[in-house]
């Protein structure tokens, strides 16, 4: 009995151990079937490189083309607006100049132009040079940085004496300060009847175009956009109807800066309002 049951082991053991090696050999063969599967294979070299069918090369200019469509205008109006800005800046900085004047002189505005007993001329934004640039002196034809519109780009920047500035690009509201008095006989402050409403200074009538400005004496004033101050050949608003996209930079005399379009500002002046101190 006991030899039975030795020998009945030995058989189910001999069978299981079979059985073991069998799925162990199935087991190889299925990993190695999977490994032979998922190799990355070498690229081979019997396909060799080939160039840009022309319609490939066709389809490939045409999305060029239509991204730069979308894209040129978007970085031009950027441009514009950098422009636009860094001229607003520097309006900014008159307008600060023109604050500290008035503070120290009593509340007068920068007379327009003033002769003076030896000759000399002294012009609003000669007065102004103390507070924006003080190496410069007061006189005429010393033009500080400040008085540079970015958007014109021609001309000999900025004008030192002989060396004339030929492009600069900001004029005083004549029609709110006169003409040729003393230094205390132009405007006191008080007297503008609405000084968040009337225009001081902005982009005066010198075009972005090379060699198209008003002569020399008519450059320091801010013009009616329907005036062709002398020796321009233009209207001004001719020839600022590209420096902002059809606007001016405006210093008001409360001294906040804006951007007002040329239609808006010719029709406020046939209305009465914006360019008179008593409107």
């Amino acid at each position: 009995m006991k030899s039975i049951g030795i020998n009945l082991y030995t058989y189910l053991a001999r069978k299981s151990f079979s059985c073991f090696t069998l799925f162990e050999g199935v087991f190889r063969r299925r990993v190695e079937n999977f490994r032979m599967k998922t190799k990355v294979r070498a690229p081979s070299n019997q396909f060799s490189c080939r160039g840009f069918t022309l319609l490939e090369l066709l389809v490939v200019i045409a999305i060029i083309s239509i991204l730069a469509s979308i894209l040129l205008p978007a970085l031009r109006n950027a441009r514009d607006k950098a422009i636009e800005v860094s001229c607003s800046g520097k309006e900014k900085q008159l307008s600060l100049a023109m604050a500290e004047y008035c503070n120290e002189n009593d509340d007068w505005l920068t007379v327009f132009y003033q002769t003076q007993s030896d000759g000399q001329v002294q012009k609003w934004y000669s007065l102004l040079n103390v507070y924006v640039q003080p190496s410069l002196p007061p006189t005429q034809y010393n033009l500080s940085r400040m008085l540079f519109c970015p958007a014109i780009q021609w001309g000999k920047m900025p004008g030192y004496g002989s060396n004339l500035g030929t492009a600069f690009g900001y004029g005083l509201n004549y029609k709110v300060v006169p003409d040729n008095t003393p230094l205390r006989g132009g405007r006191k402050l008080m007297e503008i009847a609405k000084p968040a409403s009337t225009i001081l200074i902005g982009d005066n009538s010198v075009s972005i175009k090379p060699n198209v400005a008003p002569n020399f004496s008519q450059r320091a004033a801010l013009y009616i956009p329907v005036i062709s101050p002398s020796g321009l050949g233009m209207t001004d608003y001719e020839a600022n109807i590209n420096k902002h996209n059809k606007a001016k930079n405006l210093i008001w005399v409360d001294g906040h800066v804006s951007r007002e379009f040329l239609d808006i500002m010719q029709s406020k002046y046939s209305s009465g309002e914006w360019w008179t101190y008593d409107q």
